[in-house]
């Protein structure tokens, strides 16, 4: 079960149990959908932090990717959300499609999809992150394993350890090639 975008739980009824000591690779989303990965890096020492996002057709094919340095942030929750909001203007931009959000914060995801007033440090971001959704028509937002959420993790690593900010579309950078190739082996 996974919370939807408006905090009810909601099947995935392609979930499979997998044994702990096997790694969980991404999963393509269901025919007529897409699916948006979303990681925050943070680094306590510089209070900086890193953004990743990629999304992805029901073929697995990359509709876009991006890396995002963030030069101010104050915690880990705070970057994840920063990549979430980030992530879904982005994807508004490049599919009309049905999205399943996913991310590996299951305190980001507990923050976006429940319901009434958000009364912590992030509350403008959770609210902004809000109205973005619900531009985006239907959605539903997942938490999953960090291995299912790897790309995303890589990119916003490359984000915040080489200051950079890009957006690739129908592809990926370079140095995250070879991570993308095992990705969609799953």
């Amino acid at each position: 079960m996974v919370p939807s975008h408006q905090g009810k739980l909601t099947a995935n009824q392609k979930e499979e149990v997998q044994p702990k000591d096997r790694v969980q690779r991404w999963t393509k989303p269901p025919p007529g959908w897409t699916k948006l990965n979303i990681d925050g890096d943070y680094s306590e020492g510089n209070k900086t932090g890193g953004a990743g996002m990629i999304l992805r057709d029901e073929e697995g094919q990359v509709i876009f990717s991006s890396c995002r340095y963030l030069r101010t942030c104050s915690s880990a929750l705070e970057a994840e959300l920063m990549a979430c909001l980030e992530g879904i203007s982005i994807a508004r931009v490049w599919s009309e499609l049905p999205m399943i959000v996913e991310l590996d914060c299951s305190c980001a995801v507990q923050m976006i999809v429940e319901e009434g007033i958000d009364r912590s440090p992030h509350a403008t971001l959770v609210m902004q992150l809000k109205q973005a959704l619900g531009e985006i028509g239907e959605h539903v937002i997942s938490h999953v394993v960090r291995s299912r959420n790897a790309l995303a993790d890589a990119l916003a690593r490359l984000g915040r350890i080489n200051h950079r900010t890009a957006v690739w579309l129908r592809g990926i950078p370079e140095e995250v090639d070879t991570l993308c190739k095992e990705d969609s082996v799953g």
